[in-house]
């Protein structure tokens, strides 16, 4: 199967590359982002270790393996797929010139001559490791026969089952050419081993986006102060308020249905609502508060240059009005949900939730939609906490929920944190790095 892949990939490079884009304004922007690699050229020639992440969300799961292996004075190549991680991957070299090379993955650009355009002519780490998907038959062919060792990372068989039988015979050869694989939960592992047969040896169960959280929270005040001119006006504002507060995090605009009926009397509670759009582009901001200005509702936005008297306007006038907050800032939201007794976390109405994981480690009691089936986060968490964690089926019914709740009397999340630092060493030791 991966030989016919790969033999696919070849022959389908040229319509690909050049007539494709003809059809597709997408396809020609991707094309443009990856021929980046052409005037971006490394410094670093060779490699011990290579990391391939797919996006942001992969990135943070990583990021605390790739940082140790930088710390250890390693070489690393860096290999991204989205430009959504491309100022991150910017930074890291800026960070590290003379230990990391960074390229973008070439999917469309693909071209099995091209030193720059084929992976396994461009990749020279020793140690290759991927993080949950992304299996490009390249990606897979150089793992499995030049690497000396390969590695998955944040592995998981969500939504296996659902896949057709092609998909799964791919799947199942790619899995197996891994030398180890660091599953996501205890369900994912036994998947590994009962549908693959997979060596235990070879397997692991760890989550490492959840110390790359603990750490971001342990630096939240400089984090949000570095963001946010007036953080610490707001911040003791947020701690004063005596009612419920609820974080509506990468809130989506057709998630309003959530607040349509019943916005009115859930802000009588004394219950303060602060929303946190997944897309801060000034026009869906617009959309966004006009839905509750037409619902007789004041928006207090707040955004990096708010400055401290209006603020404080807005603090005022938000005692004897009724409004929501709106938080136009970006790169927070993990360090802002530790501030707030719950959290709503949006997708879940859409394609699929966001991260579970932030709200949850932050210590709020969590909320979604529906669309959970993507998310090992949300099975991790149900393996866990499961009271700290509610899936909601209709959008008119997440206020009435949150009102229900009383999270004094819920399960506390320190064991879950303490079992995550107390095996980051043993995991370390696993993949042959030093803790």
């Amino acid at each position: 199967m991966l030989r016919t892949l790969m033999i696919l990939r070849i022959l389908l490079a040229p319509f690909f590359r050049y007539i494709a884009p003809i059809f597709s304004q997408k396809i020609a922007e991707r094309i443009e982002f990856e021929l980046k690699n052409w005037v971006q050229v490394p410094v670093l020639k060779d490699a011990d270790y290579g990391f391939e992440i797919s996006s942001e969300g992969e990135l943070e799961q990583i990021k605390i393996v790739l940082l140790e292996v930088l710390r250890q004075g390693k070489n690393v190549e860096l290999i991204f797929c989205s430009p959504s991680v491309e100022s991150q991957c910017k930074d890291l070299l800026e960070t590290y010139p003379t230990q990391l090379r960074v390229y973008r993955l070439p999917i469309f650009c693909f071209n099995p001559f091209s030193s720059i355009a084929n992976p396994m002519k461009w990749m020279r780490c020793k140690t290759f490791v991927m993080c949950r998907y992304d299996f490009f038959p390249e990606l897979i062919k150089y793992g499995s026969s030049k690497a000396q060792k390969f590695v998955l990372l944040a592995g998981s068989l969500k939504n296996y089952d659902q896949k057709n039988h092609i998909v799964k015979k791919y799947l199942k050869e790619a899995y197996k050419t891994f030398d180890q694989i660091v599953a996501v939960t205890e369900e994912d592992r036994d998947k590994f081993e009962t549908y693959f047969e997979i060596d235990p040896i070879k397997l692991q169960v760890y989550d490492f986006r959840i110390l790359q959280i603990m750490n971001r929270l342990d630096h939240k005040e400089e984090k949000i102060q570095s963001k946010l001119a007036t953080s610490k006006i707001l911040l003791a504002y947020i701690d004063s308020i005596s009612g419920q507060k609820v974080l509506f995090g990468s809130y989506w605009k057709e998630e309003f249905g959530i607040f349509k009926k019943s916005i009115k009397d859930f802000l009588q509670n004394k219950t303060q609502v602060f929303i946190a759009p997944h897309q801060l582009d000034q026009h869906n901001l617009e959309l966004i508060k006009k839905d509750f200005t037409q619902a007789g509702l004041l928006v207090f936005e707040i955004h990096s240059l708010t400055t401290e008297e209006e603020l404080s306007k807005m603090i005022t006038d938000s005692q004897t009005q009724q409004g929501v907050w709106l938080l136009n800032v970006k790169g927070i939201l993990c360090e802002l949900y530790s501030y707030f007794d719950f959290a709503y976390v949006g997708g879940g109405f859409g394609t699929s939730i966001h991260s579970v994981l932030e709200p949850f480690i932050a210590g709020a009691v969590v909320f979604c939609g529906p669309k959970v089936g993507r998310s090992t986060e949300y099975s991790l968490i149900k393996e866990s906490n499961p009271d700290r964690l509610y899936k909601i089926s209709k959008k008119g019914l997440v206020l009435e929920k949150i009102i229900s709740i009383n999270p004094d009397i819920l399960s506390k999340t320190d064991h879950f944190k303490d079992h995550y630092k107390g095996h980051k060493d043993i995991v370390f030791k696993w993949l042959g790095l030093q803790g």
